[in-house]
């Protein structure tokens, strides 16, 4: 073959080549950003859904009910949802910096630490709701 043409050759394989290279790398990079915006986006998703929770739930620990001899907090209110406390409270934990992990935690047993039956008087249903307002707190403080 004439030198010409293998140059030629040479020259559009290597703008071949070129191109090639360029879109795996802006695929690959697009799939990167695509990631790190999802997983932003689920910590964001998580953190609002938790927050979120937490104010129906001090609500209703702080909801009571007329009964022969005054007023008492709703037993459901508490006990029914300490379970789904600790499974959500787990789920966001993780989302956390690993330094301020041990601090949630220790913010969290405050309130899964209360006994059932004791929630309802209302100086612990009270500690409740301020159990929950240092979570939110702690919450919004860390950007978590």
């Amino acid at each position: 073959m004439p030198p010409e043409i293998i140059q030629t050759l040479l020259t559009t394989c290597e703008a071949v080549g070129t191109v090639t290279l360029g879109g795996v790398l802006a695929v690959i990079i697009t799939h990167r950003l695509n990631i790190d915006r999802e997983r932003i986006s689920g910590i964001a998703h998580r953190k609002r859904a938790f927050l979120a929770f937490l104010a129906g739930w001090r609500y209703e620990i702080g909801r009571t009910k007329l009964v022969v001899g005054g007023f008492e907090g709703r037993e459901e209110a508490f006990g029914n949802v300490i379970s789904t406390f600790a499974q959500e409270a787990d789920l966001i934990k993780w989302d956390l910096p690993k330094k301020k992990r041990a601090e949630f935690d220790k913010l969290c047993s405050a309130i899964t630490s209360i006994e059932h039956p004791t929630v309802y008087s209302p100086y612990n249903r009270e500690q409740a709701q301020k159990s929950i307002d240092a979570i939110v707190a702690f919450i919004e403080k860390s950007g978590g």
